[in-house]
């Protein structure tokens, strides 16, 4: 498989090399999984003046690219202004956060998603040269073009542990995500995932709330009524992602800041779970005692 031929790659590269260009700083939204790395790396490996580093400590050079993992506000403060970036984020829902550093220091954002049901099949074949045409068609319906599932249903056939931890953490920002985004990065077509692994994952709470960057929520599909704070939404998104539990520690944490809890009486906690529920519809909040919270369905 000839990488520079992936259309993935080509649409990246034009995109890395516009900033290299034009000396400017650039976001690549994306999600986990998707091969951002991989392809960073390949870049980096091909280009001059270009690094892909692996600590936050390492001496900059024209045009840094950063992964996920590192601390892209720290890299931004510290460069000088010959210096540029490529930052990628896997949490697309951080998007146009006023408050973020790094939101404020880039020029573009590139989305960089799902593989098309080609590219899919030549990258199973890289993985696998012996797959047959109806392997590759049922490994891109069951991935979706998701890089790190096209390559182990490739190698596989079946689902595992390491798989299993994907998909959960895919999952987490899938439902943070907003519609527009999920289309554009290829994981949900007409209001619909993709991918058959996605669409029928059984493995999270399966609490069926979203919530919108401008702090409005969903519950089954339907739009409620009132809209939620900061530290509301930070509560419920950690809820959803927990099987729907929370302690009452954590809940101070994100009230008040972490440590906090024994600053607070139980009953002021007990009080802010109660605002939270009473904007929930479909869903109810209740005291589990002595421990935290758990949401259940009305």
């Amino acid at each position: 498989m000839n990488l520079d031929d992936q259309e993935i790659y080509r649409g990246l590269k034009a995109a890395l090399d516009k900033h290299r260009s034009l000396k400017s700083n650039l976001l690549i939204v994306t999600l986990p999984g998707m091969g951002a790395s991989f392809w960073l790396k390949h870049y980096a490996e091909k280009e001059v003046g270009v690094k892909y580093l692996v600590d936050e400590n390492e001496e900059l050079v024209e045009f840094n690219l950063v992964d996920c993992g590192l601390n892209g506000e720290r890299l931004l403060k510290r460069a000088s202004n010959n210096q540029k970036f490529a930052i990628v984020t896997e949490d697309p829902s951080s998007i146009g956060d006023k408050e973020n550093y790094v939101m404020g220091h880039v020029y573009e954002y590139y989305y960089l998603g799902a593989v098309g049901k080609e590219d899919c099949k030549k990258a199973a074949l890289y993985y696998n040269d012996k797959l047959t045409e109806a392997e590759l068609q049922k490994i891109y319906e069951q991935s979706g073009g998701v890089g790190k599932l096209v390559k182990y249903l490739a190698v596989n056939k079946v689902l595992g542990d390491e798989v299993t931890r994907l998909v959960e953490k895919l999952m987490v920002m899938v439902r943070k995500s907003d519609e527009k985004t999920l289309e554009k990065l290829g994981v949900k077509k007409d209001g619909k995932l993709v991918s058959l692994i996605l669409a029928n994952w059984k493995g999270d709470s399966g609490i069926e709330i979203k919530i919108n960057f401008d702090l409005s929520f969903e519950e089954m599909g339907k739009k409620a009524k009132e809209r939620l704070t900061k530290e509301e939404k930070m509560i419920l998104e950690y809820m959803v992602d927990n099987e729907g539990e929370i302690a009452r520690e954590k809940v101070a944490d994100f009230k008040w800041g972490e440590g906090k809890y024994d600053e607070f009486s139980d009953a002021a906690i007990n009080r802010s779970m109660g605002r939270l529920g009473d904007k929930l519809e479909k869903y109810e909040i209740r005291t589990i005692p002595k421990v935290g919270y758990k949401i259940y369905q009305k």
